[in-house]
């Protein structure tokens, strides 16, 4: 994949020391700075998260050339961010200077340059993007308000890409948010979606968000709440995404880049928004308990996957799920060799709710009910499988010949059953509002697998 990020550029100055005394000229505390370090911040924090994940990622800004844009360009050369810089001479390094004691900032004091670049230099860039790169799969613009993406540069880089069929996504600033105009995607956070609908006349939060949609024209507009979650709006539909509570907050500074271009990584990877918006939600929330700019690894994939899996003693992530106000749907089966019939049943059971939760029987519970023989996928394979489709939502693993106990926690509203079975003998009928019964697909079937294979042999 082929990314363009464009947008200002921070250097992060990280102090780290302890308090010794107060200044003899004024009552203020005097830091002993033990340790500094040098971060990447702004564009050059999205472009370095999607570097780490191997994406073919460039980065394209302006740069001055005080003594810190030395430092900056350094920690590009060493985290081996390809990009290509223009030159401001008048521009200064943005910094953001803080001084930490005991892990906790105490300090931060900033030093910037928020004037627009030039027509020219936009111009440049423009040319550079469009006209000197061969192939371009995405660009990000991650505008953070210090004057690199211009209402010049950012309305010129939308119609070009658009008449190229390039896919924009926007990490916006409340000033000047006409310019995003016609952009394919938008994701503002909550502050800020409030500050660009100042002018719309309801407090409700879908209404706003959808009058800034039509006030920009854009395709899809995804709003983050922190803990709270997420709201996207796919063409118009809207999918509410869960938040991700943490008990252990250290530092929010760059959730936003972290869900920016985990986005943008599996949207490219999959065409799939909704897909790619769950796990930027679930790697941000882990981005926020870790002090400064968090990077993500493939790693983090890996753990976005294995959320989605909850094991029945793990009653307390069951019971916590039961408390959302959407609506839950369960259905539950052994799923050992998935097929065509098993998709169709599970497409259809997340049709009737918000969240659909797959109750997924042990290797012991399906030796118990299938014989010694089975499964022919073990657990780890089968919950593995059932996790990596985007419209199931969590996946329970039950060592009882039934779910009878993770219904009764679980609280869902509805419930999906395939095969021959009438309402009264569907297990946990009598815990939910509603059950639903899945047709059968003749002739589908696992065990009519198993003998095809056996035939063969």
């Amino acid at each position: 994949m082929n990314i363009v990020i464009i947008g200002d550029l921070i250097l992060d100055i990280n102090n780290y020391g302890t308090i010794t005394r107060l200044a003899p000229e004024a009552n203020i505390p005097i830091y002993n700075v033990i340790e500094t370090s040098y971060k990447l911040g702004g564009a050059a924090n999205v472009c370095y998260n999607l570097e780490n994940l191997n994406s073919n990622v460039e980065l394209v800004s302006v740069i001055g050339t005080d003594i810190h844009s030395k430092t900056l360009l350094d920690e590009l050369a060493n985290k081996k961010i390809k990009h290509k810089l223009f030159l401001d001479e008048k521009r200064k390094t943005t910094q953001k200077t803080r001084i930490f004691k005991n892990n906790n900032i105490s300090v931060r004091f900033d030093i910037e340059d928020t004037n627009d670049i030039s027509p020219t230099i936009a111009d440049n860039i423009i040319d550079y993007i469009f006209y000197r790169n061969k192939s371009v799969n995405a660009i990000i613009v991650s505008d953070y308000d210090k004057g690199v993406v211009s209402e010049y540069l950012c309305r010129k880089l939308i119609s070009l890409a658009n008449d190229r069929g390039i896919p924009t996504f926007i990490d916006p600033k409340t000033k000047d948010y006409e310019k995003y105009k016609n952009c394919f995607f938008l994701k503002p956070n909550l502050n800020e979606m409030k500050i660009m609908t100042v002018q719309c006349t309801t407090n409700d939060i879908e209404n706003r968000l959808r009058f800034l949609k039509k006030s920009i024209n854009c395709k899809h507009i995804l709003l983050t709440m922190g803990e709270n979650g997420m709201i996207l709006l796919e063409n118009g539909v809207k999918t509410i995404i869960n938040g991700i509570k943490s008990n252990n907050v250290v530092d929010v500074t760059g959730s936003g880049d972290i869900v920016i271009s985990m986005l943008v990584y599996f949207f490219i990877e999959t065409g799939d928004l909704l897909y790619a918006s769950k796990i930027a939600n679930s790697v941000a929330a882990k981005g926020i308990e870790v002090l400064g700019n968090y990077v993500t690894t493939m790693d983090d994939i890996k753990e976005y996957r294995h959320y989605k899996i909850i094991h029945d003693y793990e009653r307390d992530r069951i019971v916590s799920l039961s408390k959302t106000k959407q609506n839950i749907v369960f259905t539950n089966g052994c799923f050992d060799i998935l097929h065509t019939a098993h998709l169709k049943l599970l497409q259809f059971a997340k049709k009737q709710g918000d969240i659909l939760v797959v109750g997924l029987n042990s290797d012991n519970s399906i030796k118990r009910l299938k014989g010694e023989n089975r499964p022919i996928n073990n657990i780890e394979e089968r919950s593995v499988m059932l996790s990596l489709f985007d419209f199931i939502d969590f996946v329970i693993i039950f060592n009882e010949d039934t779910p009878y106990t993770i219904i009764r926690d679980l609280k869902p509203n509805v419930l999906v059953k395939g095969g021959d079975y009438k309402i009264d003998e569907v297990v946990g009928n009598d815990l939910v509002d509603r059950v639903v019964l899945f047709d059968v697909i003749q002739n589908k079937s696992t065990t009519n697998i198993i003998t095809k294979i056996k035939n063969i042999n």
